[in-house]
C-alpha cells in the first residue's frame, strides 16, 4: 500500500491571526520527495518490511480563479529494508487534478496518485494557534491489483503553532483521520484504520514544506484474510529552479569524460545522458572492472556537485540470449553502478536504477557492432523536470 500526499520545540509568539492559502500561480512547478517504512502483515504475521521511496513533479498548467490546473507525474520506488543500497524504479503515474486555494480536490476517476486527496484543506477564516476544524478528504486506494478504490474520510485539523527546523520557523498543523469503508463487492469486505500527520506549511512558497505522517490501515478480504500496513513516512516540497544548471553540469561532465575514453555524452530533452557502454563490466556479470573505478570516482565527484538534481541509472542489453535472462542482467549491471556510486557519497534520495533488458536498442542488433552499442548502462542526470 503507498501512502502520498499533495502536500521540535514551539516558539513562544503574539499569536495573531493568519490567513493561509496555496499559491496556485501558473508555471510553478513542486517536486515532492516522500520516504515510507511499512511493515505488511498477512493474517497479524509479518510477511514484509519495505522501504519506499515516492517522487513526483506537479506543474501549475492553468487557473480560471477558482480552480487551478496540476500535472505531473509520480515515480514509486522500492529497495530492501535498512540497506544502504539504491531504489529500484517500479513505477510511473501520470497524474492530473484540479485545487482551489483552500487545498480541495477534483481528481478524475481513473487518476491513481496522489493517494491521499484535500489534506491540507483550510477553513475559508484566518487562523491562529489552537483553532481546529475538519474538512472532507479521500483516498484513492488499489485495495486489489488492478482495482481502484475511492475511499472518503473527514478529516480533524488543529494549528499547532509555529516550530523552528534548520532556524526558519514554520507554522505547524496536525491532521488525523479515520476510514471504516465497507465496499460491496465480491473482493472487498472492509478497509479500516487511521492516520496522523504533522506539516509544516512554507510561508513564501504557500505550500507544504515538509511532514511526517504514521498510520496503521487493514484490508479484509471477501474471503476473511486480513493484510495490515503499519508504518511512517516523510516528505519534503521544493519549488524547482531550473534555470543556469544544465550549462555548468555540461561544462563539469565534458571534462570528466575526456579524461575516460569509456564515457561517452549526450544530451536529451530533460537532462544529460552518460554512456558508461558495456566494457566496464566483467563478461556476462554485474561486476566492474577495478581499471574503470577511477572513472566513476570522478563521475561521482561532479554528481555530488549538484546535490539537488536527480540521477536514474538505466542497464541495457542486446537481443541475444533470453530475454528474461537479459532483464535480469541490465538491472543487476544498473544496480550495481548506482550502488557504486551511492558507495562514493551520491545522496541515496538522489538515485534510483532500472533495468530494461533488449526493449531501447540505439542501434541495429543484426551487427556486431549494433550489438556492442546496444550492451550499456547509462546514468541520466534530470535538469528539466
Amino acid at each position: 500500500m503507498k501512502r502520498w500526499i499533495v502536500v521540535g520545540i514551539f516558539l513562544p509568539m503574539l499569536f495573531f491571526a493568519e490567513e493561509f492559502r496555496f499559491n496556485q500561480t501558473v508555471g510553478t512547478k513542486y517536486r515532492f520527495k516522500n520516504f515510507v517504512k511499512q511493515t505488511v502483515y498477512v493474517n497479524d504475521k509479518v510477511a514484509a518490511n519495505l522501504e519506499q521511496l515516492h517522487k513526483a513533479v506537479i506543474e501549475v498548467l492553468s487557473n480560471d480563479g477558482v480552480w487551478a490546473y496540476c500535472r505531473g507525474k509520480y515515480e514509486y520506488y522500492l529497495k530492501d529494508v535498512d540497506r544502504y543500497e539504491a531504489f529500484q524504479l517500479k513505477n510511473i503515474y501520470d497524474s492530473r487534478f484540479q485545487r482551489d486555494t483552500y487545498g480541495r480536490m477534483i481528481v478524475p476517476a481513473d487518476v491513481v496518485m496522489p493517494v491521499v486527496r484535500g489534506v491540507p484543506t483550510f477553513p475559508a477564516t484566518n487562523l491562529v494557534p489552537g483553532m481546529t476544524w475538519t474538512a472532507p478528504g479521500e483516498e484513492a486506494q488499489e485495495l486489489v491489483e488492478g482495482r481502484l478504490y475511492r475511499v472518503p474520510f473527514e478529516a480533524k485539523y488543529i494549528y499547532l503553532g509555529e516550530e523552528k527546523v534548520e532556524n526558519v520557523s514554520y507554522p505547524v498543523f496536525q491532521v488525523m483521520y479515520q476510514v471504516r469503508y465497507y465496499p460491496s463487492d465480491r473482493y472487498i469486505r472492509s478497509y479500516t484504520g487511521m492516520t496522523t500527520i504533522k506539516l509544516y506549511w512554507d510561508r513564501q512558497s504557500q505550500g507544504i514544506r515538509y511532514y511526517v505522517e504514521e498510520y496503521n490501515f487493514m484490508i479484509t478480504l471477501a474471503n476473511g484474510e486480513s493484510q495490515s500496513f503499519v508504518g511512517t513516512s516523510e516528505g519534503l516540497v521544493d519549488v524547482l529552479q531550473e534555470e543556469g544548471v544544465k550549462t555548468n553540469l555540461v561544462a563539469d561532465l565534458q571534462q570528466a569524460v575526456k579524461t575516460n575514453e569509456a564515457l561517452s555524452l549526450r544530451e536529451d530533452v530533460d537532462g544529460i545522458i552518460v554512456n558508461l557502454g558495456n566494457i566496464l563490466f566483467e563478461f556476462d556479470k554485474a561486476t566492474i572492472r577495478k581499471e574503470f573505478e577511477k572513472g566513476l570516482d570522478q563521475l561521482a565527484e561532479v554528481l555530488k556537485k549538484y546535490p539537488k538534481l536527480d540521477i536514474v541509472v538505466s542497464g541495457h542489453t542486446d537481443s541475444v540470449g533470453n530475454p528474461t535472462y537479459n532483464q535480469k542482467l541490465s538491472e543487476l549491471r544498473a544496480k550495481a553502478i548506482a550502488d557504486y556510486l551511492l558507495q562514493r557519497g551520491v545522496s541515496q534520495d538522489r538515485i534510483s536504477y532500472i533495468g530494461y533488458g533488449d526493449t531501447k536498442p540505439v542501434a541495429s542488433n543484426t551487427t556486431a557492432e549494433g550489438r556492442a552499442k546496444n550492451r550499456r548502462v547509462e546514468i541520466k542526470i534530470i535538469t528539466k523536470e
